[in-house]
């Protein structure tokens, strides 16, 4: 059993989901706005910024997916 932990990049995550890095980067912050509250599209959990990098943990994305069925 392999238990080792798989990163994607933003980039491969944008591949992945068929959306833009753009896109991506905008669900990891909190600038939005939804009538007046700051959210984020994705779970803190599934994501780690390193200095100005983001990594998304691979199998916590499938379980957001799998979770979550509406992501925009």
């Amino acid at each position: 059993m392999d238990s080792e932990i798989q990163l994607m990049s933003v980039e491969e995550l944008a591949l992945f989901l068929g959306i833009s890095q753009a896109t991506i980067y905008s669900y990891t912050c909190s600038s939005g706005k939804n009538g007046g509250k700051k959210r984020k599209k994705f779970n803190p959990e599934i994501y780690r910024k390193l200095g100005s990098k983001i990594l998304f943990v691979k199998s916590k994305v499938l379980e957001h997916l799998t979770n979550n069925t509406i992501l925009i």
